[in-house]
């Protein structure tokens, strides 16, 4: 079963909420790994008149996290590309969060979602102000085909809240979420090993425990081993980890990961000691008959050290 076929069938979900916004929460449920869907419409979802351009806003303080979206929906399916003018529109909803006139926003009690945007615009500019917000994410969520005009408009807009916030230490990610995308977290979601193919370890076992259904081993690897692996498969490494790495950073929960970067630069030599090291996940491994220095894994997911491997592949590791 795929993305759509799961969400037509939320039957409950879609006359409750309607087809569009149906759609549209069930999306931010599956990429924000939030399961209590009516929770999430109650908290984050918009209607009215007078919207801002805003469908969907979701403020995380505890994980210093924006989430703002524009949301469509075709009955017609994915036969077409979506249109680049609703991601040009959230350029509008971020002037207004952030630096328009609040008193502007018309009162519209018929909308039967509506939040207070004005005191959302408010905690968001507070936790701007007090250094609060560490990531924003920029979403135009269909169920339609993506297309690079639609990524061209959603970069843009990244490119004019990096200038409208001037603020370096806050990560902009800026995503198209149609069928190509959703069906890609869904089945992330779904299996544990997206990387199946067969990987290449250069090193030797060092350890090996086996157990009636399972074993494992340990090994030394370098940085810029584990560098490779994330700049050919990016997040499909972490599959089975859906936490994901959060990004570099000097403030908040994201120092440890700027430390695990300096330490990988400056002290290499030190790295294996200063560091706890990481779990991988494979359906097999064994020594390659063509090369007894080498080991081959069938299938890699990290399950533990995904903020190691993330800041190793920012960094230039030795």
């Amino acid at each position: 079963m795929n993305h759509l076929e799961t969400f037509n069938a939320r039957t409950d979900l879609i006359a409750k909420y309607g087809e569009e916004k149906a759609h549209l929460i069930w999306s931010m449920g599956l990429y924000l790994d939030f399961p209590d869907l009516d929770q999430l419409a109650t908290e984050s979802l918009t209607d009215g008149s007078d919207d801002k351009k805003i469908d969907f806003i979701r403020l995380d303080l505890e994980n210093k996290r924006l989430v703002v979206t524009q949301g469509t929906f075709s009955s017609n399916g994915a036969i077409y590309k979506a249109k680049s003018n609703k991601a040009s529109d959230l350029n509008t909803a971020f002037a207004w969060l952030i630096s328009g006139n609040l008193e502007t926003l018309r009162t519209d009690e018929s909308g039967k979602y509506l939040n207070n945007l004005k005191e959302i615009a408010k905690e968001i500019r507070d936790a701007i102000q007090n250094r609060d917000i560490e990531e924003i994410d920029i979403l135009y969520v269909h169920n339609l085909a993506e297309s690079q005009n639609v990524q061209d408009e959603l970069n843009t807009v990244k490119q004019h809240l990096n200038t409208l916030l001037n603020n370096p230490d806050i990560i902009i990610t800026a995503k198209e979420l149609g069928i190509e995308n959703l069906e890609r977290i869904y089945r992330l979601k779904e299996t544990a090993i997206v990387v199946k193919e067969p990987i290449i370890l250069p090193e030797v076992m060092k350890y090996e425990e086996i157990n009636t259904n399972w074993k494992s081993s340990i090994y030394t690897v370098s940085g810029t081993w584990l560098k490779s692996l994330y700049d050919k498969y990016d997040s499909d490494l972490f599959s089975a980890n859906y936490r994901n790495f959060l990004g570099i950073s000097r403030r908040g929960r994201k120092k440890i990961n700027h430390g695990i970067q300096n330490t990988a630069e400056t002290k290499a030599k030190d790295f294996w000691a200063y560091n706890n090291g990481i779990t991988i996940l494979t359906t097999k491994y064994f020594v390659n008959p063509k090369n007894p220095n080498q080991t081959i894994l069938e299938g890699i997911s990290i399950i533990n050290g995904a903020q190691t491997t993330g800041s190793i592949a920012h960094s230039n590791p030795v």
